[in-house]
């Protein structure tokens, strides 16, 4: 089986707990004679592979089928990979492996083929499901909070279930409550009024304005021109622009530019050039 998805969002905790099923135990740390976890960042090489992998997986225990768990495979060396391949063909009456990655297109195409691949997608703001559990995770550990608290706290956690339970203590250390104001205050986020004010702002100005718009919102909330193009595409998705994918299309290249270095300056004033180019 490959896994794959975003971190935070469940990939290690699923494979454990459907463990725990097949095997019949509550071990919290999967101490279990049949079931080896390598987290394959630190324990990457072909050496690794071919030496614990190779020897665990070669021998059987009470005729029981055993299993491998690799953890961050995307984080093998392309050798490596190829020795495990070679590894699940060798033993797969025996053994069973389970590959855990955050990008599948890390793992070679051999390596694929072979696996059933389960995509593990970010959580979301308006899963029910989330919210309820949160609420449990505030009540069972006696924390106050408020909705308008719970469901900042899950939109900037940014779908990473991880981050959003890390946050819930870091919140309720800090300031002994989890509000709106307080999530903000610690995950230094801005108000997501700041950015619907600037984007209806932006909608209705000439282009030298727009600029000056976008320089002193970066400049008086200390926002980063990723971060800025990332929630104003959130508001182009929900808006009624009749251009809106040509938009996105092009707020996707200028975020790759600033991510590969280019001037925050200069692509904070293409946010306004694409903005007033499709605007009508």
């Amino acid at each position: 089986m490959l896994f794959y998805g975003p971190p935070g969002t469940g990939k290690t905790t699923a494979i454990r707990a459907l463990c725990r099923k097949i095997y019949n135990t509550k071990s919290p740390n999967l101490s279990i004679p049949n079931v080896i976890e390598l987290n394959a960042s630190d324990e990457r090489g072909i050496k690794t592979i071919r030496e614990s992998v190779k020897q665990f997986a070669s021998t059987t225990l009470d005729g029981k089928l055993k299993l491998v768990i690799l953890d961050e495979a995307d984080s093998m060396s392309r050798d490596a990979q190829n020795a495990l391949r070679r590894v699940i063909e060798d033993f797969s009456t025996n053994c069973r492996f389970c590959l855990i990655a955050n990008y599948a297109n890390k793992i070679i195409p051999a390596i694929q083929s072979r696996c059933c691949k389960f995509r593990f997608g970010p959580i979301t703001k308006s899963n029910d499901q989330i919210i309820k559990r949160v609420k449990e995770i505030c009540e069972k550990e006696n924390i106050n909070f408020t909705e308008d608290g719970l469901k900042t706290l899950i939109k900037v956690s940014n779908g990473d279930a991880r981050k959003l339970v890390n946050d819930i203590e870091g919140v309720y250390k800090a300031y002994g409550k989890i509000t709106k104001e307080n999530v903000l205050l610690l995950s230094n986020t801005v108000d997501l009024s700041v950015y619907e004010l600037l984007f209806y702002d932006l909608l209705r100005n000439n282009l030298v304005k727009m600029v000056q718009l976008i320089h002193s919102a970066m400049k008086e909330n200390s926002l980063e021109c990723s971060v800025l193009v990332n929630n104003l595409g959130e508001l182009v998705k929900e808006s009624e622009l009749e251009n809106k994918l040509m938009i996105l299309n092009e707020f996707s290249d200028l975020e790759k530019r600033v991510l590969n270095g280019g001037s925050q300056n200069v692509q904070s004033m293409a946010i306004a050039g694409i903005l007033f180019k499709y605007r009508s």
